[in-house]
């Protein structure tokens, strides 16, 4: 990011303020879609079923983030699209197709289905989900967070899945 931006951090820091270091700078947007099949179980015909994805997903590389490691005070992330589609229908599933389910991000931040219909929503990632992060940080890796998705689909589960995310991560500099 360069050393006038990290100069400009740790200024802030002193003084208390918060500096957010996003799109603007280089923080690339964290933006796919995954293609799952799911795997046919006859009892889903007839009943609900719940789906469950894991996925490590880099929010930032190591070049974005050199010099910064001591300087992070949280990162926010701005869920702008999580969706899941019926991609055999071509249809979302929403709604009474999805009458339950969470989003868990880093172990520690929750998002219900309820909240996926009133997007754009901004999380704050501070704790020991953040700790994680910064360690990986001062490792000079990539920072990555942990993706986990349980969702229950109503009868019938489709059988292929389309799952599209698009997250602009941003860090927060400044003192604790």
């Amino acid at each position: 990011m360069g050393r006038l931006v990290t100069l400009g951090a740790l200024v802030l820091a002193g003084c208390g303020a918060e500096l957010k270091l996003g799109e603007s700078v280089g923080l690339s947007p964290i933006t796919g879609e995954t293609k799952v099949a799911l795997t046919a179980n006859r009892a889903c015909d007839t009943a609900d079923c719940k789906v469950t994805f894991n996925r490590a997903v880099v929010m930032a590389t190591r070049q974005e983030l050199a010099g910064l490691d001591g300087a992070v005070k949280a990162i926010e992330l701005e869920l702008k699209e999580l969706s899941f589609t019926d991609s055999d229908k071509g249809e979302r599933i929403e709604g009474q197709r999805m009458p339950a389910g969470t989003v868990t991000i880093g172990e520690e931040l929750v998002i219900g289905v309820e909240h996926l219909s009133k997007l754009p929503i901004t999380l704050r990632l501070e704790g020991r989900a953040l700790d994680e992060v910064k360690a990986q940080i001062a490792a000079g890796e990539n920072a990555t967070l942990m993706i986990r998705a349980e969702i229950t689909i109503a009868a019938p589960m489709p059988r292929n899945m389309i799952v599209r995310y698009d997250v602009q991560p941003t860090l927060v500099i400044g003192a604790r």
